[in-house]
């Protein structure tokens, strides 16, 4: 199967998804973000509050300065050598503590996602990251069985933005990995397990089936916001003479853990 954004070759069934910055390709079409934002506000909520951030500690550097010149002991009365001193012994001096500017915060890149699961519907399948072809358009892994993460933006332990995960409903030789993603409910959950082996828990919030115009793109593919995923597939009419899908099933879940 090709991966790019072109026709797909298919004898009865084919899906793909993706996306463009200015205009996603989802099942083989340029979608253009051209829907209002009132999808999202209206058909998700984003309950998960941001994970606080590790504020970076007050680096303090030590610097020691020169000791102070000894001085003179005052001449004894006693002496009766001229210039006779008894030279006098400084305390050394304390070490000056100097406050530097804070280090800046090194935050660690969160775990790519390798498996995502759906227990409710029986999903379940690797994650492979992907970027973007020639057109600008996300690259859907080839195999069917197999999700592609959107890599340039967020991952599943990062405090803000949407973890987006695209799919084929199916493929020449069958099903594909989200081909029961239009079953999807609200309160049902989702299971993305990173590459440290760590569990993100999901929790469906909204579900829609949008023609692939009206996709909401600029809001689904963003790195701010509340943490949540975004699963995207194929659905709708099938056209045999393009071979693509009239409609995108979108699925939108809050991060509960």
């Amino acid at each position: 199967m090709n991966a790019g954004p072109g026709r797909e070759q298919r004898p009865d069934r084919g899906g793909r998804a993706g996306r463009v910055l200015t205009a996603v390709a989802v099942g083989g079409l340029a979608l253009a973000a051209t829907a209002p934002a009132a999808w999202l506000l209206t058909g998700a909520s984003s309950r998960a509050a941001p994970l606080p951030g590790a504020l970076p500690a007050t680096v303090v550097t030590t610097t020691t300065s020169a000791p102070a010149p000894a001085a003179a002991a005052p001449s004894s009365s006693s002496s009766s050598s001229e210039g006779s001193h008894s030279a006098g012994t400084a305390a050394p001096a304390l070490p000056r503590l100097v406050a530097s500017a804070p280090a800046p915060a090194v935050v660690a890149a969160a775990p790519a996602p390798v498996r995502v699961r759906v227990p409710s519907l029986g999903v379940d399948a690797p994650v492979d990251p992907v970027g973007a072809g020639e057109d600008g358009s996300v690259v859907v892994p080839e195999d069917g069985a197999r999700t592609g993460w959107w890599a340039p933006g967020a991952a599943p332990g990062d405090a803000d933005g949407s973890v987006v995960l695209v799919g084929h409903v199916d493929t020449p030789a069958g099903p594909g990995a989200l081909f029961r993603l239009r079953e999807a409910r609200a309160g049902q959950d989702v299971v993305v397990t990173d590459a440290s082996g760590a569990d993100h828990r999901y929790r469906v919030g909204a579900t829609a089936q949008v023609a692939k115009a009206d996709l909401p793109s600029a809001e689904l593919f963003t790195g701010t916001g509340a943490p949540r995923l975004v699963l995207i597939s194929c659905g709708g009419e099938f056209d045999r003479a393009s071979h693509r899908y009239a409609d995108n099933v979108v699925v939108v879940a809050d991060r509960v853990s």
